[in-house]
């Protein structure tokens, strides 16, 4: 009987088979199993290869190492953030925002394929800068603290967390939800940001951060009450135990109502309502021996008159004043900073000028940083004695384009006039550009022996009260990209209406 036969016989079905024969056709098809076991392995193995080459041509990019990978998660991260918004290094940090973290983000590269997703998943860095929502009036938070916590869960231990809570709906039934989710990683906060709607509850969740802040170097707080709400009736001290704490910035509540590592703090920023008193303010900076930056909007009471601080350490200062000017007490008299080389002033005062003028003629400061907007006349006088400014900042200029133009032959034609000027930027410029004034306040500065001028840059409001700007003409173009080529920092551009909203997003250079 043939093989093929028994094949077709069921085994026991004809007791004639001897067994022998039956143990033989077992042989044989275990044989060809492992045959065909041989031949699939080798066919999958073929395959893998052949996916793996196909796939460094349709998607080189993963191909590529982990560690390379890795590296350019980290820039899509960081180039989330305008570089032109930030000034130091924590500024610079880009916070994610959770609620379109699907688009961009760790959760975008995560949803791109399993390779991406384990490197993302695997990488701390990139859950460790959140932001959550700022929410409207009739929006709540449900939802975005279950988030924040799956969120928050992806850093390992102490991996430092720099994180910012937008204000809650004013109709969330728990303002307090997302704080307490994020108290529970307070350890690991570097810099955190907050804007709180204060309550029992929350009070409760502030005082229980005492003691648990080992990383945070950056402080940013505003709490504002609602009277159904609770108002504060005790100092906030949840932050006073803070070894690494070096800037702070207080909104909408007066410094004596924070209790904060004072002595040790080299930045503070106050805003209008926690500086409208400077009697109390002037105390709170006597008490930071290592102050550095200074900044304040004032506004306020005059029930008491301040007393006069020397702060040695003070490098630089921003002053705004909220133009209220029948009831606020200006901050220039009472202070003398020795060692000032950066100030932004923004006053509507007309006494600001002489203010200012005494307070550096007190301070025997070398102011080298200047930002500073007025009138045409209050600003020459004001430069006319700050001969050593290296770098001019004019914030917002609405003057004639005569007296624009006059500024710039008064640069071009007196050599003693602000000689050692190294850069002049007008970001936000409501006159009309005179421009071959410009061009020759520029070439005189540039070619000037040593040069000193690197940098110019203005930016001009499209066509402002209906006055359209002039083009320059091609002798004049042709200068300026003469200088441009040459090296000198040139940026003269234009801000366009764009879209049917009057926004400024649109920028036209005026020559190439």
């Amino acid at each position: 009987m043939s093989r093929m036969h028994l094949a077709h016989q069921r085994p026991g079905a004809d007791s004639n088979l001897s067994t022998s024969a039956l143990r033989a056709r077992l042989g044989d098809i275990d044989a060809e199993l492992a045959e065909l076991r041989a031949r699939v392995e080798t066919l999958s193995a073929e395959r893998k290869l052949i996916a793996a080459a196909l796939d460094s041509v349709v998607y080189p990019i993963l191909t590529l190492p982990i560690e390379i990978t890795s590296e350019i998660f980290t820039h899509h991260v960081d180039g989330l953030q305008d570089s032109e918004v930030a000034d130091d290094e924590d500024s610079r940090l880009c916070l994610v925002e959770l609620e379109s973290a699907t688009s961009a983000g760790p959760l975008f590269l995560a949803q791109i394929c399993r390779t991406w997703r384990a490197i993302a998943l695997n990488m701390p860095s990139l859950w460790s800068r959140v932001q959550t929502p700022r929410l409207r009036r009739s929006e709540r938070s449900s939802g975005l603290g279950k988030l924040l916590e799956s969120w928050l869960a992806r850093t390992t231990t102490n991996y430092p967390l720099h994180l910012k809570l937008e204000s809650p709906g004013a109709d969330d039934r728990e303002p307090e939800l997302i704080p307490s989710v994020a108290a529970r990683y307070a350890v690991q906060w570097a810099t955190f940001s907050c804007c709180l709607r204060w309550s029992a509850r929350t009070s409760s969740v502030v005082d229980g951060l005492r003691g648990r802040l080992p990383l945070l170097r950056k402080l940013d707080i505003k709490v504002y009450t609602h009277a159904s709400e609770g108002h504060l009736t005790s100092r906030i001290t949840g932050f006073s135990v803070a070894p690494r704490l070096r800037k702070a910035t207080i909104v909408l509540i007066s410094p004596e109502w924070i209790t904060l590592p004072w002595p040790q703090l080299t930045h503070l920023t106050l805003d209008s309502q926690s500086g409208r008193n400077i009697p109390k303010c002037i105390k709170i900076v006597s008490e930071m021996p290592h102050l550095e930056v200074l900044s304040i909007e004032w506004g306020g009471s005059h029930e008491e008159r301040p007393v006069s601080v020397t702060l040695r350490n003070v490098r630089e200062l921003q002053i705004n004043n909220t133009d209220l000017a029948d009831w606020t007490v200006d901050l220039l008299p009472y202070i003398v900073l020795p060692r000032l080389i950066s100030l932004h002033v923004e006053s509507r005062h007309a006494s600001g000028k002489a203010q200012l003028a005494t307070f550096l003629q007190r301070s025997q400061c070398l102011v080298q940083s200047l930002s500073f907007s007025s009138t045409f006349h209050s600003v020459m006088q004001v430069l006319l004695a700050m001969n050593q400014v290296k770098n001019l900042t004019f914030p917002s200029l609405e003057w004639k384009r005569q007296e624009l133009a006059a500024f710039m032959r008064h640069i071009a034609t007196v050599p003693h006039f602000l000689p050692d000027m190294r850069s002049l930027h007008i970001p936000i410029c409501d006159t009309v550009i005179p421009f071959t004034e410009v061009a020759n306040m520029l070439a005189s500065r540039w070619h000037s022996s040593p040069r000193k001028l690197h940098s110019f840059r203005l930016i001009r409001n499209d066509e402002v009260d209906g006055i359209p700007d002039e083009i320059p003409d091609p002798a004049i173009a042709e200068k300026l990209r003469v200088l441009k080529d040459d090296g000198l920092e040139i940026q003269i551009e234009s801000l366009l209406a764009s879209g049917d909203e009057f926004s400024y997003d649109v920028r036209k250079p005026f020559f190439e």
